[in-house]
């Protein structure tokens, strides 16, 4: 009879065992998933004990969204960017689902004294132009330099400022004629006064030595209050005259725009 009850009770531990499962205190960690992309099924997160093995939390497919469509309108062409057809792209990921084909050139800029009639951009004042030797070699160093146009009467003339990597500066002139085209002005004067003013303020009198076709400004300090105005961001007005030929006068002014930038690099 004992052993009749002993059986009864192991039968029964055994099924409770079955169906509240392997006994084992389980030690859940997480199985890691990830997300569906546009193109991919993802899986959610699971869980499974360590010790035993057992699923605890199966995983799941997330399926695919597939990708969302954004239609990209056309582009008119500009000065600087091509014409384009429409096309389509994924606002999602980004893919570009329906690529946009090149319709048309840039424009190009149409510069009318010095401002793009289309866009507005502003050609710069200023260049840099490489140095070169007797033999047509570059030489490292690098001229700045630009034209300023100015009227005395019925006469055009551009003044041309040169600075280059020793801060020399430089300054000549060109005649603009409707038969005799440019011109290389010729100064009569060897030596020159010359009225420097920022802004409208307070003129400042600097000496040039004039040398056939240009003025050089042989002082350091004078040199270096050009610089100075030169690097700043106000208007400059300058106004030359010969000392020995009084006739011999200009007067123009001009913006330092992006001197200071060229000058920085070098």
């Amino acid at each position: 009879m004992r052993k009749q009850r002993t059986a009864a009770l192991l039968a029964a531990a055994i099924l409770i065992m079955a169906f509240s499962g392997c006994g084992c205190e389980h030690k859940a960690v997480i199985d890691e998933g990830y997300p569906a992309t546009c193109t991919e099924n993802g899986l959610s997160d699971g869980e499974h004990c360590t010790l035993c093995g057992k699923v605890l939390k199966k995983q799941e497919i997330i399926e695919s969204p597939g990708h969302q469509e954004e239609r990209l309108p056309e582009v008119e062409p500009t000065c600087t960017e091509p014409g384009l057809s429409w096309g389509k792209v994924c606002s999602v990921c980004g893919e570009i689902l329906v690529p946009q084909e090149q319709t048309a050139e840039p424009l190009g800029h149409d510069f009318v004294d010095g401002i793009c009639t289309r866009c507005g951009e502003r050609l710069p004042v200023w260049i840099e132009v490489p140095k070169t030797n007797e033999f047509g070699d570059l030489t490292g160093e690098f001229l700045i330099l630009n034209n300023f146009g100015f009227d005395i009467g019925h006469h055009y003339y551009e003044a041309y400022i040169a600075i280059d990597g020793r801060d020399s500066v430089q300054l000549s002139f060109v005649h603009i004629g409707a038969v005799t085209g440019i011109t290389s002005m010729y100064l009569l004067s060897n030596t020159f006064k010359v009225l420097i003013r920022q802004g409208g303020g307070e003129a400042a009198e600097l000496s040039g030595w004039g040398y056939g076709d240009f003025i050089d400004f042989p002082f350091e300090e004078d040199r270096e209050l050009l610089l100075e105005y030169l690097c700043g961001s106000e208007t400059i007005e300058l106004y030359v005259e010969g000392l020995q030929y009084p006739d011999e006068h200009y007067l123009f002014s001009f913006e330092p725009d992006n001197f200071a930038e060229l000058y920085g690099e070098g």
